[in-house]
């Protein structure tokens, strides 16, 4: 069974399709920066009746609350198995779902407004700083550029940390990839330790995000907010390199 984790893909597409559509069921982030932003939250998508009926009741619509949902599968689908599901009471509240219903119709205005700040301003500017190189994006995918990625290159990582601290100081979080307090970093999934050694031999994938830095580019910025960003990050690289 392939559950599909698409919690920062809305948006983009790979070779004309959308992620979400080759798993059974795929799930979807409405977290604060995400592009349906409910500062907490989340949904699922599925086109499988049944799995549809577990999870409305998984999520505790016991006895006959599922008629709450607008769109469920049929009434006797959950009338077998309504007695088999525990209810962890899991239910968006409706605050959540009118935050991001009235957002959903206006997706695509939101992508063009990120590409366009991302194009125009953040890659030329970040890709004219010493020292930072912005990599294109793969031909076959459609992106959402609503966070910049670039590499540093030519210091060392006593530079890389006071670049971080200094672009910091003047109110710019920079994430590196490899740094030992981020969670994407692999070796930071200590529950997968025992389950995944092989880990201990992707060299090239550490050399990689050692030097990978994530920056957000929140929707509700301004066009300046953007320059200001870039005018901070070229700032700390210089100081950094001083």
């Amino acid at each position: 069974v392939l559950l599909e984790d698409c919690a920062q893909s809305l948006g983009v597409y790979w070779g004309g399709e959308h992620p979400g559509h080759r798993g059974v069921m795929s799930f979807f982030s409405s977290q604060s920066y995400k592009m349906l932003n409910s500062g907490e939250g989340g949904f699922l998508l599925t086109d499988d009746d049944e799995l549809a009926a577990k999870m409305i009741l998984y999520a505790g619509a016991y006895e006959k609350l599922y008629h709450k949902h607008s769109l469920r599968p049929a009434d006797e689908i959950f009338e077998e198995i309504k007695h088999e599901i525990p209810n962890y009471s899991m239910r968006m509240h409706g605050v959540t779902a009118a935050m991001i219903y009235p957002q959903i119709s206006t997706l695509d205005e939101r992508i063009e407004k990120y590409n366009r700040r991302y194009l125009d301003i953040v890659e030329p500017r970040l890709n004219a700083v010493r020292n930072i190189k912005v990599p294109k994006q793969l031909k076959e995918v459609s992106p959402v550029y609503d966070s910049v990625q670039f590499n540093v290159h030519g210091m060392s990582e006593e530079q890389l940390q006071k670049f971080i601290q200094a672009a910091g100081a003047n109110g710019v979080p920079i994430e590196v990839f490899g740094a030992k307090s981020n969670a994407r970093y692999f070796r930071n999934w200590r529950y997968t330790a025992d389950s995944i050694p092989q880990f201990d031999h992707l060299p090239k994938t550490e050399e990689v995000i050692k030097w990978a830095c994530d920056v957000r580019l929140p929707l509700m910025f301004q066009d300046e907010d953007f320059h200001t960003i870039c005018d901070v990050i070229e700032d700390a690289m210089d100081k950094a390199m001083a």
